[in-house]
């Protein structure tokens, strides 16, 4: 009965009433997008096999893509409105007005490999939400209004390898328990936590096969063991990194960090480094013994860096010295 985003584009896509659509029409759904006032639906063909061609539905949907403009406003997804999508690969929300999702909204997507709930208005993600989506692979939550990162993703999200969290510009707060059990997990995108001022340590403890890391416009402090875990790790961007504090410090222990200078051994969890960028990043030290000795790096700081530039002329000179 209830009038959303959702509602309207399976009525549109079906050319029948919400009523009238069968758990079979569900099933056929393969991949589903909504975005702004466009709504797409890709339908199984009819020997069931997944196609990444021409759907059943495709000329008529391109019709109501190009003709239909759907109202826009907020809407929130609850427990049964994916109900029967269980072939479902696909689901893309992206900018479609989403407000909150409920904890078991996403129950019946066995089958997901990649979700995309970004550019919406969520500020919380219920615990176990993605309890279901044991096959999924791709999840990008970016560009949202979330307080902060508490809870475990979902000990069940064992494949999943690229993760977006990226202009979350209000999270102030990451848990150690967050990223917990991704252990394949590729690439993470933490760029523009602009709130974020600090980095549990062993926040990435788990992320053993992490080759990309990106930290972009974030102004959390790094401490030696931020960095733990992260042994796979080949890319690191930092360019606009600065940590400094805003306003009064909060504890005794904030006035003794230097905010300008990276931690002596922070870079030495990272063996396989051969990338880091620090690129418009306020920071004032760099030097080789920061670095395991199997790091073969590819340095991106002059001539844009706000590091000084003797001080990394330096650091080039001895690292070309020692190789």
């Amino acid at each position: 009965g209830r009038s959303t985003p959702l509602v309207k584009t399976l009525e549109l896509a079906f050319d029948k009433s919400c009523d009238s659509i069968t758990l079979e029409d569900l099933a056929s759904i393969q991949e589903l997008e909504i975005i702004n006032s466009i709504r797409k639906v890709r339908l199984s063909p009819p020997d069931g096999k997944y196609s990444t061609g021409h759907s059943l539905l495709e000329d008529k949907l391109s019709s109501i893509v190009h003709s239909q403009e759907l109202p826009s406003k907020l809407w929130s997804l609850r427990h049964n409105d994916l109900k029967g999508m269980s072939n479902l690969k696909k689901l893309k929300l992206k900018n479609s007005n989403l407000v909150s999702v409920d904890s078991e909204a996403l129950i019946d997507l066995v089958n997901v490999e990649s979700l995309d709930l970004s550019y919406n208005s969520l500020s919380h993600l219920p615990e176990q939400l993605f309890g279901s989506l044991v096959k999924l692979q791709n999840l990008d939550i970016s560009n949202n209004k979330f307080k902060g990162f508490v809870y475990p993703l979902s000990e069940n999200l064992g494949q999943l390898k690229f993760l977006k969290l990226s202009n979350n510009t209000e999270v102030e707060l990451i848990s150690t328990d967050f990223l917990k059990g991704l252990v394949y997990l590729e690439e993470l995108f933490m760029d523009n936590l602009a709130s974020l001022r600090h980095l549990e340590p062993n926040t990435f403890i788990e992320l053993e096969s992490l080759t990309y890391l990106n930290l972009n416009g974030s102004s959390a402090y790094l401490e030696n063991d931020s960095l733990n875990g992260l042994s796979s790790l080949k890319t690191l961007e930092l360019e606009s990194w600065s940590a400094k504090t805003s306003g009064e410090p909060k504890s005794f222990r904030d006035l003794s960090l230097n905010f300008k200078t990276f931690p002596r051994d922070i870079f030495k969890p990272l063996p396989n480094l051969i990338d880091l960028s620090l690129r418009f990043s306020d920071v004032e030290n760099l030097s080789l013994d920061m670095f395991s000795e199997n790091n073969m790096l590819e340095l991106v700081c002059a001539p844009d860096s706000k590091i000084e530039s003797y001080g990394c002329i330096n650091f080039l000179t001895q690292y070309m010295h020692y190789k």
